[in-house]
Protein backbone atom coordinates (compact mmCIF):
# COMPACT_ATOMS: atom_id res chain seq x y z
CA UNK A 1 0.00 0.00 0.00
CA UNK A 2 1.50 3.29 -0.91
CA UNK A 3 1.74 5.97 1.78
CA UNK A 4 0.31 9.36 0.59
CA UNK A 5 1.15 13.39 2.22
CA UNK A 6 -1.49 14.03 4.15
CA UNK A 7 -4.27 16.59 3.23
CA UNK A 8 -1.98 19.40 5.18
CA UNK A 9 0.68 18.70 2.77
CA UNK A 10 2.78 16.26 5.49
CA UNK A 11 4.85 14.12 5.06
CA UNK A 12 4.42 10.68 6.30
CA UNK A 13 6.63 9.81 9.16
CA UNK A 14 8.26 6.46 9.90
CA UNK A 15 9.41 6.23 13.28
CA UNK A 16 11.29 2.55 13.17
CA UNK A 17 12.12 1.33 16.67
CA UNK A 18 15.07 -1.59 16.53
CA UNK A 19 16.74 -4.07 18.86
CA UNK A 20 19.57 -6.72 18.17
CA UNK A 21 19.86 -9.69 20.53
CA UNK A 22 23.09 -11.90 20.23
CA UNK A 23 23.03 -15.86 21.31
CA UNK A 24 25.85 -18.02 21.85
CA UNK A 25 29.70 -17.38 23.05
CA UNK A 26 31.15 -20.28 20.85
CA UNK A 27 32.18 -20.28 17.31
CA UNK A 28 28.80 -20.24 16.12
CA UNK A 29 26.31 -17.52 17.24
CA UNK A 30 22.50 -16.46 16.69
CA UNK A 31 21.70 -12.47 15.97
CA UNK A 32 18.39 -12.31 16.54
CA UNK A 33 16.32 -8.53 15.02
CA UNK A 34 13.43 -6.85 15.55
CA UNK A 35 11.93 -3.66 13.92
CA UNK A 36 8.55 -1.91 15.02
CA UNK A 37 7.55 0.68 12.08
CA UNK A 38 4.99 3.24 13.36
CA UNK A 39 3.51 5.55 10.39
CA UNK A 40 2.39 9.16 11.38
CA UNK A 41 0.88 11.43 9.02
CA UNK A 42 -0.57 10.60 5.38
CA UNK A 43 -4.49 10.03 4.86
CA UNK A 44 -4.71 6.31 6.60
CA UNK A 45 -3.36 5.38 9.81
CA UNK A 46 -1.69 2.28 9.86
CA UNK A 47 -1.30 0.03 12.97
CA UNK A 48 2.58 -0.65 13.51
CA UNK A 49 3.98 -2.99 11.34
CA UNK A 50 6.37 -5.52 13.35
CA UNK A 51 9.27 -7.40 11.73
CA UNK A 52 11.72 -10.07 13.02
CA UNK A 53 15.25 -11.60 11.20
CA UNK A 54 17.52 -14.02 12.67
CA UNK A 55 20.63 -15.03 11.38
CA UNK A 56 23.41 -17.40 12.28
CA UNK A 57 27.24 -16.04 12.48
CA UNK A 58 30.56 -16.93 12.60
CA UNK A 59 32.20 -13.88 13.94
CA UNK A 60 30.04 -11.14 15.61
CA UNK A 61 29.32 -8.80 18.91
CA UNK A 62 26.27 -7.31 20.20
CA UNK A 63 27.04 -4.04 18.57
CA UNK A 64 27.43 -6.49 15.07
CA UNK A 65 23.45 -7.76 16.33
CA UNK A 66 22.31 -3.99 16.93
CA UNK A 67 24.00 -2.91 13.80
CA UNK A 68 22.17 -5.06 11.38
CA UNK A 69 18.85 -4.79 13.36
CA UNK A 70 19.10 -0.80 11.78
CA UNK A 71 20.93 -2.29 8.34
CA UNK A 72 17.64 -4.90 7.85
CA UNK A 73 14.61 -2.15 9.35
CA UNK A 74 15.93 0.48 6.63
CA UNK A 75 16.23 -1.99 3.74
CA UNK A 76 12.85 -3.51 4.53
CA UNK A 77 10.85 -0.36 4.03
CA UNK A 78 9.68 -0.12 0.78
CA UNK A 79 11.20 1.65 -2.39
CA UNK A 80 8.22 3.56 -3.31
CA UNK A 81 8.36 5.38 0.22
CA UNK A 82 11.87 6.02 0.46
CA UNK A 83 11.19 9.13 -1.55
CA UNK A 84 8.47 10.81 0.00
CA UNK A 85 8.83 9.20 3.75
CA UNK A 86 10.87 10.82 6.38
CA UNK A 87 12.14 8.52 9.24
CA UNK A 88 13.36 8.70 12.77
CA UNK A 89 15.13 5.56 13.71
CA UNK A 90 15.45 4.82 17.91
CA UNK A 91 18.20 2.33 19.08
CA UNK A 92 18.77 1.66 22.66
CA UNK A 93 22.25 1.06 21.41
CA UNK A 94 24.22 4.16 22.27
CA UNK A 95 27.24 2.94 20.63
CA UNK A 96 25.44 2.34 17.46
CA UNK A 97 24.22 5.51 17.61
CA UNK A 98 26.94 7.57 17.84
CA UNK A 99 29.22 5.35 15.03
CA UNK A 100 26.43 6.21 12.98
CA UNK A 101 26.55 9.50 13.66
CA UNK A 102 30.46 9.73 13.42
CA UNK A 103 31.49 9.09 16.25
CA UNK A 104 33.86 6.44 17.64
CA UNK A 105 33.52 4.54 14.89
CA UNK A 106 35.51 1.16 14.89
CA UNK A 107 37.55 -0.25 11.93
CA UNK A 108 35.06 -3.60 12.17
CA UNK A 109 32.25 -1.76 11.50
CA UNK A 110 33.22 1.22 8.99
CA UNK A 111 31.49 -1.12 6.18
CA UNK A 112 28.12 -1.65 7.83
CA UNK A 113 27.83 2.02 9.36
CA UNK A 114 28.69 3.83 5.51
CA UNK A 115 25.80 0.96 4.43
CA UNK A 116 23.38 3.01 7.17
CA UNK A 117 24.31 5.91 5.95
CA UNK A 118 23.66 5.10 3.13
CA UNK A 119 20.26 3.43 3.26
CA UNK A 120 19.22 6.75 5.72
CA UNK A 121 20.13 9.06 3.04
CA UNK A 122 17.79 7.39 0.74
CA UNK A 123 15.14 9.16 3.01
CA UNK A 124 14.20 12.92 2.14
CA UNK A 125 14.48 13.43 6.39
CA UNK A 126 16.17 11.11 7.89
CA UNK A 127 17.95 10.84 11.79
CA UNK A 128 19.02 8.35 14.24
CA UNK A 129 18.45 8.52 18.16
CA UNK A 130 18.78 7.04 21.14
CA UNK A 131 16.48 5.69 24.17
CA UNK A 132 17.47 4.36 27.07
CA UNK A 133 16.88 0.63 26.95
CA UNK A 134 14.20 -0.82 29.56
CA UNK A 135 12.68 2.15 30.35
CA UNK A 136 9.38 1.11 29.80
CA UNK A 137 8.40 2.37 26.41
CA UNK A 138 6.30 -0.25 24.60
CA UNK A 139 7.69 -0.02 21.35
CA UNK A 140 11.08 -0.33 22.69
CA UNK A 141 10.35 -2.91 24.77
CA UNK A 142 8.52 -4.96 22.03
CA UNK A 143 11.55 -4.60 19.90
CA UNK A 144 13.43 -6.28 22.39
CA UNK A 145 11.05 -9.17 23.13
CA UNK A 146 11.22 -9.98 19.42
CA UNK A 147 14.87 -9.75 19.06
CA UNK A 148 15.71 -12.13 22.05
CA UNK A 149 12.83 -14.54 20.84
CA UNK A 150 14.61 -14.56 17.41
CA UNK A 151 17.81 -14.94 18.89
CA UNK A 152 16.60 -17.69 21.52
CA UNK A 153 16.97 -15.92 24.49
CA UNK A 154 14.13 -14.65 25.35
CA UNK A 155 13.06 -15.68 29.18
CA UNK A 156 9.08 -14.91 30.04
CA UNK A 157 8.55 -12.75 32.61
CA UNK A 158 6.90 -13.12 35.81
Amino acid sequence: MKLEKAQNNKPVILKIWVDGALKGWSKRKVIGMAAVTCYRGGSTTKTPEIRSWRVEAKRTSSMHAELFAIQCALEAVPREQKSSCHVIVVSDCLDAVQAIKGNKIKLRYMGMVSHIKDLLHSFPKSRIVWCKSHSGHRWNNLANDLAQKAAGTYRTKK
